[in-house]
């Protein structure tokens, strides 16, 4: 059988890990492969030790443990390897960088297919495939929906407070989207899409956000258990205020196809969230 799964590099967090993941499971679809669970769980010292965050949800929203479900259509990492090594399957494998690539290769029963974890992180090849990379990962989430916070349609804030990002970088990829820029954008944004409410996802405690919950009315801050949880949170959207940067805010986006504003500084439309989706706007308020 031919069988698919991806590379993560321990530091990423979730938004990062999603792209080989999505792509794994999307050449299940499209070549009737068999995907290999992931390891979702890393212990990242680097965001341990860089702070900025709660750490009371460190282990469900940094180290993503217990955010999924194991998956029944899916092989076992374990048991894989204990074939190789017995040597009763011999693979060869194929690393590969994003969906086109399948088109330049033919694979046999006795291949595996590799997404790399630090290729490719935009959405250009997925764009196609939305609405199944969004049902699978609902049908995975060990996380509720909330559905009593979804009653109308409201405005996401995903603040990225972590210092993985800097508020002084040098280079532009790194640098964190300003809270009060936040405050601003929530005005300007229900200027044009009427008073709706405001929901807040962070990483962040609750005494990095007491501005934001000062100056905002109308404004709810969420402190779910999980990272998949605050993600399918935010693509439930009608607009989307990101972290740029982001890739978490950049999943966000993509899975709710909601209006989506950034910074000038930290702007969103280098992930090509809206491929194939002209309705969806990716705009930059200044």
């Amino acid at each position: 059988m031919l069988i698919v799964g991806n590379e993560f590099n321990r530091s990423m967090g979730l938004g990062n890990k999603l792209f080989s993941w999505a792509r794994a499971y999307c050449t299940t679809q499209i070549l009737g492969a068999i995907q290999i669970e992931p390891r979702w769980f890393a212990f990242r010292n680097a965001a341990l030790s860089r702070g900025g965050i709660n750490y009371r949800h460190l282990f469900g929203k940094i180290f993503l443990y217990n955010n999924f479900k194991s998956d029944p259509m899916a092989i076992n990492r374990l048991s894989l390897e204990i074939q190789s090594w017995l040597g009763v399957n011999q693979h060869q494998k194929h690393y590969l960088s994003d969906l086109s690539d399948l088109t330049r290769h033919h694979f046999s029963d006795q291949d595996v297919i590799i997404f790399k974890a630090d290729q490719a992180h935009d959405f250009s090849d997925l764009a196609e495939h939305r609405d199944a990379i969004k049902q699978k990962l609902e049908q995975l989430s060990k996380g509720s929906v909330h559905e009593q916070f979804l009653l109308e349609p409201f405005i996401a804030v995903n603040y990225r407070s972590g210092n993985d990002f800097k508020s002084h970088a040098v280079n532009s990829s790194q640098a964190k989207t300003d809270l009060y820029w936040f405050i601003h954008a929530v005005d300007r944004v229900r200027q044009q899409y009427g008073n709706l409410p405001v929901q807040v996802i962070t990483d962040g405690a609750p005494h990095h956000l007491a501005d934001l919950s000062r100056s905002i009315g109308g404004c709810q801050i969420h402190q779910f258990s999980t990272a998949i949880e605050d993600l399918l949170f935010l693509s439930k959207a009608k607009v989307l205020l990101a972290s740029g940067n982001s890739s978490f805010s950049a999943w966000a986006s993509f899975l709710s196809g909601a209006d989506s504003f950034s910074s000038k500084n930290t702007p969103l439309d280098k992930w090509r969230v809206n491929t194939g989706n002209p309705n969806q706007i990716i705009g930059i308020i200044d």
